[in-house]
């Protein structure tokens, strides 16, 4: 992530367009590319770290259920964009793989 924008202010997401363009052909509708955009974004707050969680909670102020979450991870799972570790009872570990 050494050539990342730097940290979204708070309540924002920021994407790089090269990031979008990789991401756009493997998501499918709106929400997923939204779990996408939040998983880049926490990355960037975490400076800089390629591993994160990525709670439910977050996911649900926006109206995205956590089945929606688990879809879209496995969307971009198979592209080779994620790894995704499942921890009993806790959040995802995901661990994002593309960067512009």
């Amino acid at each position: 992530m050494a050539n990342a924008p730097p940290r979204p202010a708070k309540g924002y997401v920021v994407v790089p367009k090269a990031w979008l363009a990789r991401v756009l052909p493997v998501v499918r509708s709106p929400r997923h590319l939204a779990v996408a955009e939040l998983l880049y974004s926490e990355c960037l707050k975490r400076w800089g770290r390629t591993t994160v969680a990525l709670p439910n909670g977050e996911l649900q102020t926006l109206g995205i259920d956590r089945l929606t979450k688990y879809r879209a991870l496995g969307r971009l799972q198979k592209a080779g964009a994620v790894t995704i570790e499942v921890r009993n009872g806790r959040s995802v570990q995901v661990t994002l793989h593309w960067f512009p």
